[in-house]
């Protein structure tokens, strides 16, 4: 287990509109990281699965998997139910990030 989410702290007395801020980034570091079983931690803890990138054109962290080509990442999000269909602010999904990108077979 990764250091940030498994603390002594007791989370479930933490007030929800600082912890979910909080579960989110981890969620991106941790994507961004390739950390699978982190990711699959916060996902199962309630994590949103279409959470999106602070930089324009704020993908979601399915668009970003597709964009790089990252399956395994790719399926873990889908399995949680990640959108395929939520546009990033360009207008783009996350099939198109694949193609455009030459990882049509994800």
């Amino acid at each position: 287990m990764n250091e940030f989410y498994m603390t002594n702290a007791n989370i479930d007395s933490m007030d929800p509109t600082v912890l979910q801020p909080m579960m989110r980034s981890a969620l991106i570091k941790y994507s961004r990281q390739g950390d699978l079983d982190a990711v699959r931690d916060l996902l199962e803890a309630g994590v949103d699965p279409d959470t999106r990138l602070i930089e324009a054109p704020r993908r979601t962290l399915l668009q970003e998997a597709a964009r790089t080509g990252r399956t395994a990442l790719a399926e873990l999000l889908v399995a949680n139910g990640a959108s395929i269909a939520v546009k990033d602010e360009d207008g783009f999904n996350s099939l198109y990030h694949a193609y455009n990108s030459g990882h049509g077979a994800l």
